[in-house]
This record gives C-alpha cells, structure tokens and sequence, in this order.
C-alpha cells in the first residue's frame, strides 16, 4: 500500500510571502486588518513615482473569504497572523519605496558614470569619457615619465614589449 506524501513549499520572497499572508488572512476572515500609514513610504514613493496604497487594504487580496460553515484555523494561531500583519505590511512597503528609490538612484548614478546600457567610453559629459580624455592629456603632457600619472591616482604599468623572436633565414 502506498503512502501519502505531501510536501508544501512556502515561499522565501519577501513579496511572495506578504501575499501569502494576505491571502490567508482574506480567506480566514474575509478582510485584512487597518495599515497604518507610512511617512518613509509616502516621502520615499513621492521621489520615485509609487502611488500610496489604500489604507486599509492589501496588495494580495485575491483569496475569497471563507464561505460560511467552513473550517478557519485555530485562533491561537490567526490571532498572531492578524496583529502582526499591519506592522508586516508597513515595513514591507517601506522596503519597496526604499527598493524603488535606490534602483532609480542606481540607474541615474551608473547614467552619469556612463556605465549605463548602450553608453560607451566615448558617451559624450560621462565620467568615463571625462577620465579618458583626461587620461589622454595627462599622457601628452607627461610623455617619457609616464609614471607621474600615479600622482592622479592612476595605476600605470610601464613595460618594454619583446618583439617575436626573429627566425634565422633557411641556409
């Protein structure tokens, strides 16, 4: 006789896992207990364009309530699940505006540093543009002490390149 196996994979993304909490507070009882608001959320999701969520709702209320009649769990356990999630929530917000925020500093600062997509060395005004023409100046001023660039906080290797070893002509 064969034997039931059952295995439940509970998620470890942090998204993943607020909706998951909402869900099963939504279909325990039908509603997902009061979010405060958040001063970091609403100053941090102004800079970055999110919009502020309703105060009172989740993000992941797709769960139906529990029809009527049917087995909730245990109140020693949706007691906790039910305190805990406005300060959950809260905080998760929180990260998303910080999330959003330095993916949107990120992108601006590797822009300006010219280490953005489709951006190359010769990316007109981007820092990397600006030190290669800078590196290039600093060599034709200090030709033959080329050394002096280390002075700007360059690494410079000078070496003498061996030619290929000449083979001696068949006699």
């Amino acid at each position: 006789m064969a034997r039931k196996v059952v295995k439940v994979k509970v998620t470890t993304n942090a998204e993943d896992t607020v909706i998951l909490l909402e869900r099963i507070l939504l279909r325990n009882d039908g509603t997902l207990p009061t979010v405060p608001a958040s001063t970091i959320y609403i100053a941090l999701g102004a800079l970055v364009g999110l919009s502020v969520p309703a105060v009172g709702g989740g993000t992941g209320g797709t769960s139906p309530p529990a029809p009527p009649g049917t087995h909730k769990i245990p109140e020693e356990i949706a007691a906790p699940l039910r305190a805990g999630y406005p300060a959950i929530k809260r905080a998760f917000l929180d990260y998303i505006a910080v999330k959003e925020l330095f993916a949107t500093s990120t992108n601006a600062l590797m822009a300006l540093l010219g280490f953005a997509q489709g951006q190359a060395i010769g990316t007109t005004g981007t820092a990397r543009n600006l030190i290669s023409r800078a590196t290039k100046a600093l060599l034709g001023i200090y030709a033959g002490n080329e050394n002096e660039l280390e002075t700007y906080g360059f690494l410079v290797t000078v070496d003498t390149a061996s030619g290929p070893t000449p083979t001696p002509p068949p006699p």
